[in-house]
């Protein structure tokens, strides 16, 4: 089963972790390439753009905080990186041909966050 909110509702997790699950529920609802969000109609936007409906996965984590570059956001970023064995998210982001494998990457980041080894 796909980790989401609804799995993690009763286990405390930290925040980079907490990060990471916001981030996943975004790509859920629309995943994109080659920009950091799109509206409906393709266009390019700001991720965290109130018109935004697909973000790639880095927008998703722009679009999961707003509090810009913190340690956490740092964590999530490095823990991603880890599991998609990639040094640039946008690249791994951008030569996935669908969702599943980009979903999997922050499956991965959160289960392994939760189980001691991200």
């Amino acid at each position: 089963m796909p980790l989401d909110s609804t799995n993690w509702a009763e286990i405390e997790v930290d925040e980079a972790t907490a990060i990471l699950i916001r981030a996943r529920e975004f790509i859920g609802r629309g995943w994109c390439r080659y920009f950091h969000a799109k509206n409906r109609l393709g266009i390019p936007v700001p991720a965290m753009c109130r018109w935004a409906a697909s973000w790639c996965a880095v927008g998703a984590i722009q679009a999961a905080t707003s509090y810009g570059t913190t340690p956490e956001v740092q964590e999530a970023y490095a823990r991603l990186r880890n599991v998609m064995g990639s040094a640039d998210i946008t690249v791994f982001n951008d030569r996935q041909k669908s969702v599943e494998s980009v979903l999997a990457a922050f499956d991965r980041a959160i289960a392994a966050a939760s189980s001691g080894q991200g």
